[in-house]
This record gives structure tokens, sequence and C-alpha cells, in this order.
């Protein structure tokens, strides 16, 4: 026996596995911790090395029969060990062993040359526990073993005491035997998704046959939970194994509601083609004659697109027959989504979020989150896009708004915009040298067509009617605005905009003032409304010119903390034409009763609204202000800047095309921020004229009737908080890298609190038209206090904490309140999720296997406000 240092020359090791009959090709970069070889099945000159030798005159080798037929590379750390006689080379300590797609790891592997056998092993460390055992690898399969033999030739092996993994899945093994097909028959094994050597489950059984990446079929099967036989059993195992789709049955999930009673929800069959499309079909049942059934797709295609439909219908009974109590609801939900992949198409897009259901869906059906069963509305869309030549857009969408608590809807189909992005006309072609004032003039063009259906709906009515169709508003709006900046002695910016819009609409309302006795004899009016087809066009152009700059102060301070103070203000004045060019729209009724002429528009509650008939002519002032200082910064001896005011705007307008109320009201609104997290926004509104007795604005001054210039009219306080506190907010500040431990010794926590105050106070009409009267004060005022805390506690490394809670101080009521427990039990999880109070409470349980290959293992328990 020789043996051979990891220092030794490779010619020795090539001569030596020579005489074993054995053709090599060797690497001659030998690294300093390991021997690396590998045997090839080819000719090769063995003395290639040798520089005396010519090519000519080298002898090539004979192929043992015995050879192996591919390459074999291996190492170890320590030594190498070769018996001549038997033809076995030893590899000790870290031994590594690749042959095709077959590696292992071992402390110690033995080669025999003559069968092409391995043969590997762990060592006992002082405790006298295996160490360094093998692992063995071959494609996707790996497994951990005590001993292991394997032949290069028939490729079948013999496994000890072996654990195996297959995705989530773990397969034990006292003895295992690997044929050339790779499949693996096991006797006295164990299946289970605990990853540890003594896993807290296992279904048990005597011979398995293993079939990778398919499926594992067993004879009788026992279950063992931490190592304790149940009586339970079944006479023989299936367990799949394939990552890709499967066609099968779905396991329902049981439950139990005070109203349904027990059910089996989500009992159907899966299938898929090809590995872009599949499908769930479903079936829900219920002890008390309630069911329901449901259609899931996904599909998919690389490059392409991405979606899902969902399709449900629930029949939910109520109550007992032939009582009153007794009630049958229909409930049906339309879920589909459709997202195109940005590679698909350089300027096409498209996508859809569809979601449609009837308003007693959320209520009557077994929801599965408070969410859910409070959601009072659903947004839908499908949209296609398109441009060309980097100037023109398209767009066709179709959007539906569906208001489930008021049973109402307003659909846009189709919804058609055309678009020319911005452009400047007077602009050269090439331009030399610097712009010029008109070169900067740029305009643009939009064009939107809708036809919409705004209405509210019950069981009884009929979509497709006369009534329904008459509902109908369909229009279309062009709007050309032209815009030019210039710049005034480089710090005042002189901004000019026209814009020009114009609507067309085929439907409005006339209204006449009809007479009616009622069956007291006494007269009485009504406007009647009148719908009327035909072609409304309705202008509008409004000019707008704006002066802006921004001046900025400095004061510095000699002494103390504080720096400097630096002040910024920004001036504006602007001024507004519109005239009005609608009068053709609008008409007049006579109020018999009021005896006056009443104008109203003709567009009146159509689809773009009222447009203005009357000419304003407005000019605007605004000051607006910001304040900053400059501080020492202790931490970094530097300087920082802080924020004492965001902004306060002071503004007022005047309106010179106005018969009467020419003055707008001076507005002071302001922000700031300060300890980084509260934020203030406040808001007064000051009216230089005074209100009669009917509470509205009249034509006499404040100044003149209260002798004083301005009355607050209404003001708004705005107070708000968002703090997160979790362990990061204790770290050692002067040490960033390290986390500070929780004073309570919990893990990873965080708690987030919202806070949010606001005042608001407005002039209260009624006061004015009930003078007088106790009951009515001056101002009306609302007052909202609410706070919301939210956290999340790892108490253990295994235990966990979640809760969310509010409080309204102004109405004296608790928000949605829950409080959740889970516990980490390795392979299972378990949950205890409670909402003790309001509408909407509910107390769940769930124990469940963590593996996503047994997620219909699990135990739920649920009631909710409907029990």
């Amino acid at each position: 026996m020789l043996i051979f240092s990891k220092i030794y020359k490779i010619t020795l090791l090539q001569a030596f596995i020579c005489a074993c009959g054995l053709s090599v090709c060797m690497s001659q970069n030998i690294q300093t911790d390991s021997a690396k070889m590998s045997l090839n099945h080819s000719t090769i000159d063995t003395l290639a090395n040798d520089s005396t030798l010519s090519d000519s005159t080298a002898t090539k080798m004979r192929i043992s029969p015995n050879a192996i037929t591919s390459i074999v590379n291996y190492s170890a750390i320590d030594s190498l060990t070769f018996d001549v006689k038997n033809n076995k080379a030893y590899l000790h300590n870290g031994a590594d062993l690749s042959y095709e797609d077959f590696n292992l790891k071992a402390y110690e592997v033995e080669l025999d040359f003559k069968e092409n056998e391995l043969y590997a092993k762990g060592t006992p460390d002082t405790s006298g526990k295996l160490v360094e055992t093998p692992v063995f690898k071959q494609g996707e399969s790996s497994y951990h073993s005590e001993e292991l033999r394997y032949n290069f030739d028939t490729k079948k092996g013999l496994i000890k005491n072996v654990i195996t993994q297959q995705d989530e899945s773990y397969l034990h093994g006292d003895l295992v035997k690997k044929d050339e097909n790779n499949n693996s028959f096991i006797k006295k094994g164990a299946y289970t998704t605990c990853n540890l050597a003594d896993p807290h489950f296992e279904a048990y059984f005597g011979k398995a046959k293993v079939i990778p990446n398919d499926k594992i079929v067993t004879g009788p099967v026992g279950v063992k939970v931490c190592g304790i036989p149940l009586p339970i059993g079944l006479p023989f195992g299936f367990f799949p194994m394939n990552t890709k789709h499967q066609n099968g049955f779905l396991m329902p999930s049981p439950g139990m509601d005070d109203t349904h009673g027990f059910y089996f929800k989500g009992f159907g069959y899966y299938f898929s083609i090809k590995d872009r499309v599949d499908f769930a079909i479903t079936a829900d049942l219920y002890t008390r004659g309630s069911f329901g059934a449901g259609l899931t797709s996904n599909y998919a295609k690389r490059y392409k697109f991405t979606g899902n439909i969902n399709l449900h219908y629930d029949r939910m009974v109520t109550g007992v027959r032939k009582t009153k109590e007794f009630a049958v609801s229909n409930n049906f939900l339309v879920s589909w989504k459709h997202q195109q992949s940005a590679k698909a198409h350089p300027t096409n897009r498209f996508s859809a979020s569809v979601s449609f259901q009837n308003s007693s869906y959320n209520k009557n059906t077994v929801a599965e989150s408070i969410s859910a069963a409070t959601k009072a509305a659903t947004t839908s869309s499908i949209s296609f896009s398109t441009s060309w030549k980097t100037k023109f857009s398209l767009g066709i969408n179709a959007e539906l708004t569906q208001n489930l608590s008021q049973k109402s809807f307003n659909l846009k189909l189709p919804y058609i915009n055309f678009g020319i992005s911005q452009f400047y006309p007077l602009r050269r072609k090439k331009v030399v040298g610097k712009l010029r004032w008109y070169e900067n003039i740029s305009m643009q063009y939009t064009l939107d067509m809708t036809n919409s259906l705004s209405m509210t709906y019950d069981s009884t009515t009929n979509f497709l009617s006369k009534q329904t169709l008459e509902q109908l508003r369909y229009g279309v709006r062009h709007s050309i605005p032209i815009k030019s900046t210039i710049k005034i002695l480089k710090h005042i910016t002189w901004t000019n905009t026209i814009n020009f819009t114009e609507c067309w609409q085929f439907v409005g309302v006339h209204r006449n003032w009809h007479e009616e006795i009622d069956s007291t004899g006494r007269h009485y009016g009504v406007v009647v409304r009148d719908t009327t087809r035909g072609f409304f066009a309705s202008h509008d152009l409004t000019y707008n010119t704006d002066l802006s700059t921004r001046l900025y102060g400095m004061y510095i301070l000699k002494k103390g903390p504080v720096i400097a103070f630096r002040h910024e203000f920004a001036p504006s004045i602007s001024f507004n034409y519109k005239p009005g060019i609608n009068n053709a729209i609008y008409d007049t009724y006579y109020d018999q009763i009021n005896h006056n002429e009443v104008r109203y528009s003709l567009l009146e509650g159509m689809l773009y609204g009222v447009p203005a008939y009357k000419t304003s002519a407005c000019i605007n002032f605004a000051l607006s202000n910001k304040l900053e200082m400059k501080v020492k910064d202790k931490k970094t001896g530097g300087t920082k800047k802080v924020t004492i005011l965001e902004n306060v705007t002071l503004s007022t307008g005047y309106d010179f095309a106005a018969d009467s109320l020419r003055w707008k009201t001076l507005d002071l609104t302001g922000r700031t921020t300060f300890l980084r997290t509260i934020s203030l926004a406040f808001s007064f509104a000051f009216d230089p004229y005074s209100i009669d007795t009917n509470g509205r604005r009249c034509k006499i001054t404040e100044l003149k009737a209260n002798h004083r210039l301005f009355r607050m009219s209404s003001t708004v306080w705005s107070l708000s908080l968002g703090y997160t506190i979790n362990q990061n907010t204790f770290k050692n500040r002067n040490n960033n890298n390290n986390k500070a431990e929780s004073p309570s010794g919990f893990g990873d926590w965080n708690i987030n609190i919202s806070y949010n105050l606001t005042y608001n106070l407005s002039d209260n009409y009624y006061y004015y038209m009930y003078y007088g009267n106790e009951e009515y004060h001056q101002y009306d005022h609302t007052f909202r206090n609410i706070i919301n805390v939210k956290g999340d506690f790892a108490l253990t490394p295994k235990w966990g904490l979640r809760f969310s809670t509010g409080y309204d101080f102004t109405q004296k009521v608790f928000s949605a309140t829950e409080i959740a427990i889970n516990r980490d039990l390795h392979c299972w999880k378990m949950e205890l999720s409670w909402i003790p109070f309001g509408i909407y409470r509910r107390i769940e349980f769930t124990f469940a296997a963590k593996a996503n290959i047994l997620k219909d293992v699990k135990y739920p328990y649920k009631k909710d406000f409907r029990d």
C-alpha cells in the first residue's frame, strides 16, 4: 500500500492508476488543501509530461474493459490512500466526489476500481455521534445517510438510515435501494414535512417506492405524533411529488356557521392545460340548504400577459321554511384581472381589473375577512391604449363604479380619449442660439368621448328596459390649452395661458312650471323636468396671466445654538378672464308662488356639468411664506436645517365683472411639521361682507354694518400624528450597527400610532334666519378626535402577538378591534384571531400544517357576527 500526501508529484499517482488498467486525464493544478483527479475513458500519452521524450515515441495505453465511461472528479482535505494490490483508493477527511449528475460528500470514501463501486461513511465525534455523514445528490434529489454504497456501472445504490428531501417533503428510510432509473425502494420508512431527524409527525410504512418528481406509493400507512403511534391508518399511501401542475380533486375545508349550518367549502376538481391555463371548479355545500359554485382560472404566456378569472354563485337560505324568517338570496361575483407584460409590445397596452357583484353578496355569504364583509364599493376598468410617432395617443376604456350600500353604479362604456402631446408650433426646426420668447409657446389637444349611465337598482330592475336606456348620457369634449412662459429680469416669471374647451352633448332637460291641486283643494306648483334629445354645444374660453417671483432674506445670529433664520417670500398676482358665451343653452320659467323668473341651464345634471353664462374678470393676490433656521448639530459638529413654517399663504381676489360682492374672502392657510411626526394645518376665511337675516351674503360691507373690516366665516384646524416605535427606536445611538435589546426582552416588534384631530367652524345660516332663537348658534362646528394603534410583537421566538384598535373620542366608540395570537410549532402553526366587540365581532382558531403541500391538513374553527 502506498500513501500519497497532497504535495507529492502527480506523475507518481498517474503511474499507480495506469497499473490498475485505467486511463487517466489529470489536472496539473493541485491545490494545497486537496488533491484532485479525473478518470476518463480515453487514451492519453502517460509520458507527455517528460520533456525528454518526443510525441512520436509516446506509447498509447490500452483501455480496461472495466473502466468507467465518464470523468470522476474527487478530492480530500487530509490524504489519498491507495491499495495497489486490491485496486482500491481511500479519500480521508472531507471527501468530495463527482460523477456525471452524481455528487457525494462524506468524511471517508472508498473507491473500488475493480468493481467500479464506492462506499462512504461518516466518523464519530468525541461523544460518539456520527458527523460528516454522507450527503449524496443526484439530479434534484438529495440524501443524508449513515452509510452509502454506489455502483458506477449499474448506477444502483444502497443507502442506510437515509433522509432525503423532495421539495417540502422529507423521506426517512432504514434501508434504501436505488435503481438505474433513479427510483428508490424504501424499507421501514416514513413521510413528513418536518425537517428534524426525529420529526414531530410522520406517516410511517413498511415498504415504499419513490418515483422522483412524480409520486410516492406505499403499503399500509400509520401516523405518529411526537413518536407516539395513533390508532388511525390507511391500507396504502399515495403522495404526489410533481412540481408541475397536476390534475386531481380538491379537498374541501369544513366549518360551522350558525346561520347556514355545517359546510364543506372548496370541494371540486383542478386541471391544467400545457402549464398555460388552469381551471378549478369548486362547490360549497351547507347542511341547511344553501349551496354555491365557483370557477377559477389562471392563465399566462411568458413575455406576453398574465391574468386570472373568478366566477362565483351562491344561493343562501336563512331561516326555516314556512316561517317569516325564511328567505332566499341569490348572490354572484365576477372578477377578472389581466396584466400585459412590458415586453409584449412597445406602444400597445391592454389591462383589465374587473370586480362586479350584487349588493347582498358580502352580507349573505360566509366572508373570509372583515374587510370583505364591510366592503362598500367596487371599481372596475378595462383599458386599451396605444401611441404613434411619439405625439399621438389613443385610449379606449370601460369603467364601472359600484356603490354596494346604496345599490347604485356609474358605468362609462365606452370612454375614448385621443391626445396630441405638447408641441411648439412657432419653434424653429434647427435652433441656433437662444430661444426667442414666442418659441416657448406650447399647445396641446385632447378629445374624450363618453357614454355614461348612472342609476340605482334593485331586484326588479331591468337593465335593458327603455327607461334604463333613456338615462344614458353621452357627449364629446375638446380641449386646447395654449401656454407661454417668459422670464422678466431673470427673476420674475410671467405665465400666460389660454384654454378653450368645447362640449357636445346630445341630451338636455327642459323645465316647466305646473300648477296642481291637492285633495284639500290647495293649489301648489311643481317643476316638471322634460328630457329632450338634441345637439347642445357649450363653450368655455379662459385667459389667465400670472406674475410670480421668489425673494429670500437671511438674519444671522452671532451667539447661541441658532446660526441664522432664513425667510422665503413668494408674491404672485394673476388675472383670470372668462367671458359668458353660453346664453344659448340657458332658459327660464316663471315661479308663480314666489312670483319671479328662474333661470336654469338645459345641461344641469348632464355629463359635463353646468357651463358658466356670466362673464368674470378676477384679479387674485397671494403672498406665500416659508421660514427656516440653521442650527448647530451636536452629533456631527456641523449644521442642520430646521423648518419652522412650511407654508403660510395670504390670498384674496376681486371680480371686476360682478354686479355685486366683488371682493373674495381673505384666506389665510398654513401648515408645518414639528418633532418630525406631528403635522399641523390650519385655514381661516375672513369675509368683508355681512350676512342678512336670511343667512345670505349681502351688499352691505362688514365695515359699514359692524364697524370692522372682516368677519370670520370659517376656520379649519387639523392636527395629525404618525409615529412608529420598534426595537430600532432604542438602538444604541453611539453604535448604529448594533441593535439594542428591547426593555421588555421581546424579539422584533413594531407599533404604529396615528392620531387625527380636526376642528371645523363655519357660518350657521339658520342662526340668522331664526335670529334670537337660543337653539341656534352663530357658527356650526364639527369636532373629530380619533386615535388608531396597530402593533406586532414577537413575544418569544415562537410566540407572536398582533393587534389593531382605535377610539373615536367624539363619538365615544371603538373602531374595529382585532387581537391575534400565533404560535410557531415548527412544522405546524396555530393562530387565534378575535374581534371582541362591534358589529363585525368574530373569533377564529386555526391549527394547520405549514407546508404548502399539506395546506388542506388543518383544523379551522370560526364564529362571526352572523352567528
